[in-house]
């Protein structure tokens, strides 16, 4: 590995950055991604199994340092950690719940769901003629009870993205398209269409749950 997140800068230049965070500064998260956020996900990539996908630890690093930037407060200074082996711990925490909600997804995407037939029970599977109704049905219901909801309160650059997240869209550079940040440097562009994507999708999330509170 040749550089440790954890000193990319020195000590004073990490608490002074901080410092920028706690007080709002808007030009610091700018410069926490441009710093801290190539070598993070080196980091992740190096410190985990080769067979896990590279966007799970961008992913994963991205978030670490956005629920930093809303959170502040989380990084101690007076403990004497590292700010860059906080993000270290904090990326491999949000690397690690990624990998569970993958798992969790792939393991609910390969159950069978077992029916009823008048020649008995049968299995449906990713081949079944019924599966192309059924996910109809669950799209029509989640345009009819989620997306109005969801879409509720967004900007127009947000409700592009959320038409594209439906539309099992996946590249950034779309996404940037429609946010209107074409134009920023690409490590602040990909970090600001993955906050959006987190945000709508966490709105999804909880009206799926039934919990209609923002985070």
């Amino acid at each position: 590995m040749s550089s440790s997140p954890e000193f990319l800068i020195s000590q004073e230049d990490e608490l002074a950055l901080h410092r920028r965070l706690v007080h709002g500064d808007v030009t610091a998260f700018a410069d926490l991604a441009r710093i801290f956020l190539d070598s993070l996900i080196k980091w992740l990539v190096d410190s985990n199994s080769a067979s896990i996908s590279k966007d799970l630890c961008i992913e994963a690093a991205e978030d670490a340092l956005i629920a930093l930037v809303k959170n502040p407060a989380s990084f101690n200074r007076d403990a004497g950690k590292r700010l860059g082996e906080y993000l270290c711990m904090s990326a491999q925490g949000d690397f690690r719940n990624l990998l569970r909600k993958e798992g969790r997804h792939r393991k609910k995407s390969l159950e069978v769901v077992e029916l009823s037939s008048e020649d008995g029970k049968y299995l449906v599977t990713d081949d079944d003629p019924s599966l192309p109704l059924q996910i109809q049905e669950e799209s029509e219901r989640a345009g009819r009870e989620i997306i109005p909801v969801v879409s509720d309160g967004l900007s127009e650059g947000e409700s592009r993205v959320l038409d594209l997240i439906l539309q099992g869209e996946r590249k950034t550079s779309v996404f940037a398209q429609a946010l209107g940040i074409d134009h920023l440097p690409k490590k602040e562009k990909t970090v600001e269409v993955n906050r959006v994507k987190n945000k709508i999708k966490k709105r999804i999330d909880r009206r799926k749950t039934g919990d209609g509170h923002e985070s």
